[in-house]
């Protein structure tokens, strides 16, 4: 057993059954979110229907065109994220297998992925009726959302019943159970649902690792980039921690003293591609890992950060808040930090103006033009903004002004569709940051503590139950103070901090509890439908 494995750990008793199960499931799983569409739903699905092929499982995949499915459903641009598809009606191939009654159906279950997939709620009752047992997984918490997409609330009031009528009851109602990351999901999933299971998520902790302590692999820096200085670990963690406490560092000797071999010592905190040092192959001790990406069209323009890096990876959506990290920059603690903001969405054009006003248009990367529109183009999710000039004046200029970062201190990657290039940008920061009070679960915060980096984040949503580990870490929603003291507190743990991280990721988020726990819970549907009494 891997030394980041507690032996003392007790394995959940649903995993251990399901692993020696000799049932062998057809399961049909119809989802809108795979890769190379980026969202956490997308990982956990692509994880969970590899776990299952590698149990023996048969597996058809549903989903939009561009995905590596087996049926391609007829879909649409979303159109409140135009970066991800839409159904909008059954495959013929499905709608022919259930309702040609002369064959069999293919399937034991079908598995719906949640929210929309609006033409398989009306897809349940035929599926009762072919003898296949229902399984639909809900991913959002909608009520949430409500005051952030509806500007008029009697809108709300004339939707909502709308919405559960023609969508979500006849989606759940024919269900056999219903799965939700935690139980922050909406209340109606709750209250129409016959049977609701918390599933457990996992995340791929022999991809997403740490990055290691070998600092043996060079090449030589392009003539335009200045060389970062490698720093030890607690030479990086002292200088962060004396930006963030305006020179009062503490001393590190007892976190220096905590540092354990299995999460890597970690050397330096600018993103990679911010130093032209490339990074060592991955030394895992689990299975080996690909070697971490060196390419990053936008922050190898960089030069090396000489703060802490605080980075955010997701979609740029109102629910997620990241308003809140970007105007949290003007922070006198903040002044030698960057941000590195991973993503794209509907806010950014928002995000990059309000990036401007908080630390000027010379602490911003790509350089904003205001005055010219972003190309949405879906075949260039990472397309840069242009250069301009700024006439907005900052409201926090005051604060700003006295910045001593030497380089930009908020970098727009725009989206990264490769798991390699956005792990890269996880272990090579300082702390992962989300701001986000509607997560059901939260897989960037999962994925980056299992690349060694700590993860502070808002005391709401499904935070303060799945990551009660990391309560010290957590802060009020819109308290800016309570923020920047999380990540005082986390730089003062040092490589501790780092090491908790990855041994928690381990332990709690595996692919296998998570595959596990699933078909267990798909196993309970089949047998159900088929009359089977359970056997205790």
């Amino acid at each position: 057993m891997s030394a980041l494995f507690d032996e003392n750990v007790e394995v959940p008793t649903r995993v251990l059954l399901i692993t020696t199960s000799s049932q062998k499931l057809r399961i049909l799983v119809a989802t809108e979110f795979l890769p190379p569409y980026v969202s956490g739903i997308a990982n956990r699905c692509k994880n969970l229907i590899k776990g299952y092929r590698d149990q023996g499982h048969t597996v058809t995949v549903a989903s939009v065109a561009g995905t590596a499915c087996d049926m391609v459903v007829p879909s649409i641009l979303n159109p409140i994220y135009t970066l991800q598809r839409a159904f909008i009606f059954p495959p013929l191939l499905l709608l022919w297998q259930l309702l040609n009654f002369t064959q069999p159906v293919p399937y034991d279950i079908v598995h719906i992925v949640g929210p929309i997939a609006w033409p398989f709620a009306f897809l349940t009752p035929l599926f009762k009726l072919r003898g296949v047992a229902v399984y639909v997984s809900y991913h959002v918490t909608l009520q949430h959302c409500y005051d952030l997409y509806f500007s008029v609330r009697w809108l709300v009031y004339i939707a909502e019943p709308i919405f559960l009528a023609i969508y979500f009851i006849p989606l759940v109602w024919f269900a056999d159970m219903v799965g939700v990351p935690s139980e922050a999901a909406d209340t109606f999933v709750f209250k129409y649902s016959k049977k609701v299971h918390i599933m457990k998520s996992g995340i791929d902790t022999e991809l997403f690792v740490p990055w290691t302590g070998n600092n043996t692999t060079t090449t030589a820096a392009p003539a335009s980039v200045t060389a970062a200085p490698v720093l030890s670990e607690k030479q990086v963690m002292a200088n962060a921690l004396q930006v963030l406490t305006n020179g009062k560092a503490e001393k590190e000797e007892q976190h220096a003293k905590a540092v354990e071999e299995p999460c890597p010592p970690h050397p330096d905190h600018a993103p990679i591609s911010r130093s032209n040092t490339p990074p060592p192959p991955h030394e895992s001790h689990e299975d080996s890992a690909p070697a971490y990406s060196t390419t990053d069209p936008i922050t190898s323009q960089l030069p090396a950060a000489t703060g802490p890096t605080l980075c955010y990876i997701g979609r740029l959506a109102p629910e997620k808040n990241v308003e809140f990290l970007v105007a949290a920059m003007s922070h006198p603690n903040l002044s030698d930090a960057t941000l590195v903001i991973v993503g794209d969405g509907p806010r950014r054009a928002a995000l990059e103006k309000l990036a401007v006003e908080t630390v000027g248009i010379d602490n911003v990367f790509p350089r904003i033009n205001e005055n010219a529109k972003r190309e949405k183009n879906t075949n260039d999710l990472s397309a840069h903004a242009r250069r301009g000039k700024s006439t907005v004046s900052s409201p926090f200029s005051s604060q700003s002004s006295t910045t001593t970062s030497t380089g930009p201190r908020i970098v727009f990657t725009g989206m990264l569709l490769s798991e390699h290039a956005v792990r890269t940008h996880y272990a090579r920061s300082s702390i992962f940051v989300t701001a986000s009070a509607s997560e059901t679960f939260g897989f960037t915060v999962a994925e980056a503590m299992a690349c060694g980096t700590p993860s502070v984040c808002v005391r709401s949503g499904a935070f303060p139950k799945v990551y009660s580990m990391i309560n010290d870490w957590m802060f009020t929603e819109g308290d800016v103070e309570g923020y920047v003291s999380c990540m005082r507190k986390v730089l003062g743990e040092g490589q501790g901090a780092r090491t908790k991280s990855r041994r928690i990721a381990v332990q709690k988020f595996s692919v296998k509890m998570a595959v596990g726990d699933l078909l267990m819970a798909y196993e309970e549907c089949v047998n159900e439908t088929r009359g089977v009494k359970k056997v205790l």
